[in-house]
């Protein structure tokens, strides 16, 4: 004679309805599971987002634009930046006669500069030696030459001088060695060379024309809290009186309180409002998963209701 109990009922019960406890089973893997993979998609795109706004805008945290005769070592003493380089431009190519927008200007960068501002070459590679040169994508179509990897690139150029730039242009031909991804924003409004970003790499071994200045560019990596740093770069601008026409510190901070705040381009916007929409959509089929498993289970307890009374009754 089978003897009662807690277990041998509650096995029974087991065995009656073990294909309700699989799909119940099956239901919670499944929804840990679609969980799970949507917090790794939603980490993903935004780590793919990162990338894209690091390959647009550097890994640099600020860009000081004009840095004539500051003292940049101070930012590293102080611990503003725990490393900086810089860019020299040198000339202002114009790409059309009669008017200085549209052109772009042309620097050379030491290797911390290049490395912290992503000029990398999309096509072929950057400038090795003197009489080479690397140009952004939407530059190089704006030249209309046509000129390819190889090819001989001719550029009149504006030659700075410290405040404006010399009266004559220079005719200078390079040898095209790198495409460059399109990156930052130009203020050809802001005084051309001087307060806009370089989309022309040409060798450290370049020189400016006699009588000229180049304009001195500083990359800078923070070396703590964003907002700090951030104060201080702006101190030291004022400090050292790098102000625009504003009276501006003449610095851009790409990662707080500057571009990223207002700059994100098209396909960044594209993707954060599919990572938004999909991320809401995975939610809701979690949050119905989630509901279908709990009225299962009360449904379940619902019929066995007088079950657990009689278990209870008899003790």
């Amino acid at each position: 004679m089978m003897r009662f109990s807690i277990n041998s009922i509650a096995l029974g019960n087991l065995r009656r309805r073990k294909r309700s406890y699989i799909m119940l089973a099956v239901a919670v893997v499944l929804t840990i599971y679609f969980a799970a993979a949507t917090l790794l998609f939603a980490s993903t795109i935004f780590t793919s987002i990162d990338e894209l706004h690091y390959n647009r805008y550097g890994s640099q945290d600020a860009i000081i634009l004009n840095c004539k005769d500051a003292p940049l070592d101070e930012l590293i003493a102080k611990g503003t930046f725990k490393e900086y380089g810089t860019a020299s431009v040198i000339g202002y190519a114009i790409t059309d006669e009669r008017s200085m927008s549209g052109g772009f200007s042309v620097a050379s960068f030491d290797d911390t500069a290049l490395r912290l501002a992503r000029k990398n070459a999309i096509e072929g590679r950057l400038p090795q030696k003197a009489g080479e040169i690397a140009i952004e994508k939407s530059m190089l179509a704006r030249l209309r030459t046509g000129a390819g990897i190889g090819d001989e690139v001719s550029l009149t150029l504006k030659i700075p001088d410290g405040t404006g730039f010399l009266e004559n242009t220079l005719t200078k031909a390079y040898t095209l060695t790198g495409i460059l991804a399109d990156q930052l924003i130009y203020e050809w409004d802001m005084n051309p060379a001087y307060r806009d970003y370089p989309a022309a790499v040409i060798s450290g071994e370049e020189e400016i024309e006699a009588g000229g200045k180049a304009v001195i560019q500083c990359y800078g990596s923070y070396a703590g809290d964003a907002k700090e740093c951030y104060e201080k770069v702006t101190g030291f601008c004022v400090q050292n009186g790098l102000q625009d026409a504003y009276g501006n510190p003449d610095f851009n901070s790409t990662h707080y309180g500057g571009l990223i705040g207002y700059a994100t381009g098209d396909d960044d916007q594209s993707i954060i409002l599919s990572t938004g929409f999909l991320s809401i959509i995975a939610l809701i089929l979690v949050f119905a998963a989630c509901l279908g498993i709990v009225n299962a289970f009360t449904a379940n307890l619902e019929e066995r209701r007088r079950q657990i009374g009689l278990l209870r009754a008899v003790g």
